[in-house]
């Protein structure tokens, strides 16, 4: 039997079990208040361009999107709902597959189903499988997907959105199968997004929404794919990496992929946060102003400083994506929430200044420790000679290091006051959801947009 049609029958396996247990109703909701941070933070970064997009849809809609009154067409609310979830830089990940399942997974499944009441016990099954395909195929693939160019959070995210659609829809192993495959044929994304100053990473994934809902579209009308899509010499494997680890695709001895993903508590690419604590962390002890500051060395893992040892940084995409920008707003600042990724701390002359003094560098013990550790140690010297160094080797927010469920609702507070939501109600809403089912979940929290 091919390694596809085993990893076919494993996922459609777990949809079928007839009850989830409390453990993993627990963690979707967890996931879920996650994901309504990240979104209702991105509602308002995006605010003017999302209603540039909107004056496009000549279409008169019935689906929502966060944070707007507008009802659009469900492309239009896959594309929106789809780069207001990423912009935010709060959406949750996986280290070892360096890819955001929750985002795409979620965007396609609320936007989706707006106009349907999913069961509570069926949504947590299919965010649970859309995690799962996305994860298993991003760990088996990486990191060399990565270092070939590919955006594994577009191109397996893809393929985790098509089948949590199916599982949603409760579509038979079949026509599972033939999702999957269709979206093998149409995943794609590009890291290029992350130079030169682009904004189009949140693109890859509202791509990976829409890409996966048509796959998850053409099986239902019927179209088959090939028969093991997963091999050939113009097989998903052969196109997407070099090297391919197969046990990871249906190992039996680990925890499902959701359990294994990290939150974020500061609003920036997850390999700028061992950077960011540690400058937090010396800011306490620094006796000295930083027009003082002579250096800062950054010794880290080698698959983070690709792509995010910058010293330029045109715009906030930018300095989402920049350990030297992380290290001096950490150091200037003391946070790393989204009003410390804005467009004024980007034009601030003492953080552009100490961002220059930064220089990365990989240790290649750290990096032999990826992924089970993230680390990151920084190094201040001064121009008296005087030297302060800190070390993070696991950052809050992995499952080593988790954050509880209080500062989940923390990080939903800051969110919501950032975007002018009332805490309490969206609160109140997303918890009573496991009793309710999900119906229409952007109409719901819009209700909560405070009048202020």
């Amino acid at each position: 039997m091919s390694h596809f049609n085993d990893f076919v029958n494993y996922i459609y396996k777990l949809s079928q079990v007839d009850h989830v247990n409390e453990a993993l109703e627990r963690r979707v909701t967890d996931c879920l208040i996650d994901y309504t941070s990240a979104i209702i933070g991105g509602s308002r970064l995006w605010k003017e361009r999302i209603s540039h997009l909107l004056q496009e849809d000549s279409e008169s809609g019935i689906y929502h999107l966060a944070g707007f009154e507008n009802s659009v067409s469900l492309e239009t609310a896959m594309l929106a709902n789809g780069l207001m979830s990423h912009v935010a830089e709060l959406d949750d990940g996986i280290i070892e597959g360096i890819i955001h399942p929750g985002a795409p997974v979620f965007s396609a499944l609320l936007s989706v189903f707006q106009r349907d009441t999913i069961d509570w016990q069926i949504f947590v099954k299919a965010v649970t499988v859309g995690y799962e395909v996305a994860c298993r195929i991003a760990e088996a693939i990486q990191p060399g997907h990565k270092l070939l160019g590919y955006h594994a959070s577009a191109t397996c995210g893809t393929l985790g959105v098509a089948a949590a659609l199916a599982v949603a829809a409760r579509l038979d192993r079949t026509l599972l199968k033939e999702a999957l495959t269709i979206a093998m044929a149409s995943s794609h994304g590009t890291l290029k997004v992350l130079e030169d100053g682009s904004e189009l990473k949140p693109y890859n994934i509202a791509s990976a929404v829409i890409n996966g809902f048509v796959s998850f579209q053409m099986a239902k009308a019927g179209f088959k794919g090939a028969d093991n899509p997963f091999e050939g010499e113009s097989g998903f494997f052969a196109q997407m990496a070099k090297e391919i680890n197969y046990s990871k695709l249906t190992a039996k001895n680990c925890d499902l992929c959701i359990f294994n993903v990290y939150f974020k508590p500061y609003a920036s690419c997850r390999y700028t946060h061992p950077t960011l604590e540690a400058a937090m962390c010396l800011r306490a002890k620094l006796n000295h102003p930083d027009e003082l500051i002579d250096l800062i060395k950054i010794t880290t893992y080698s698959i983070a400083i690709r792509h995010h040892d910058h010293t330029e940084v045109p715009n906030v995409s930018s300095a989402k994506m920049c350990i030297p920008f992380a290290a001096a707003v950490g150091l200037l600042k003391g946070s790393g929430g989204i009003d410390a990724f804005c467009d004024e701390t980007v034009q601030d002359a003492r953080i552009k200044s100490l961002t220059k003094k930064v220089r990365v560098l990989e240790d290649k013990k750290y990096s032999a420790q990826f992924p089970k550790r993230s680390i990151a140690t920084m190094t201040i010297s001064t121009k008296d000679g005087h030297e302060y160094t800190a070390t993070v080797d696991m950052p809050k927010g992995e499952p080593g290091n988790p954050m509880t469920y209080g500062d989940l609702l923390l990080k939903l507070k800051k969110s919501c006051d950032f975007a002018n939501f009332e805490f309490e109600a969206v609160k109140e809403y997303v918890e009573t959801i496991p009793s309710m089912g999900i119906s229409d979940f952007f109409g719901h929290i819009n209700k909560f947009i405070s009048s202020k």
